[in-house]
């Protein structure tokens, strides 16, 4: 359902910006009036196109239930040990000395 949400919220967002860029005169303006009354061909082509997009719809949220299934399954992940506010000592004596892993510098040479 979230994928539906963000697919309407995108198409809002292209319809609006088209309209703001139509008003300030970017984009040609249309007749308000339509040229031609619309045909049973027309009407027949937009309900091809809604069924269309009516069957992506249902892919869409077909997608969204098989990925919650699967986030329901996965097992936990380890727990991290609790959190003591003290960084842990250095067990040998090559990691007391080192200040980065990354570049092997030596404390106090600085």
């Amino acid at each position: 359902m979230i994928g539906l949400f963000l697919f309407l919220i995108v198409i809002a967002g292209v319809l609006g910006l088209a309209i703001g860029l139509q008003q300030l005169g970017v984009l040609g303006r249309r007749d308000a009036v339509p040229r031609q009354t619309p045909t049973r061909e027309d009407f027949h082509r937009l309900q091809e196109l809604l069924a269309g997009l009516d069957a992506r719809l249902d892919r869409v949220e077909d997608q969204q239930l098989f990925l919650e299934r699967l986030l329901e399954r996965r097992p936990e992940p380890p727990s991290l040990p609790p959190a003591t506010g003290a960084e842990p000592e250095p067990e040998t004596e090559a990691e007391r000395g080192v200040d980065s892993v990354l570049f092997d510098v030596e404390r106090g040479e600085g």
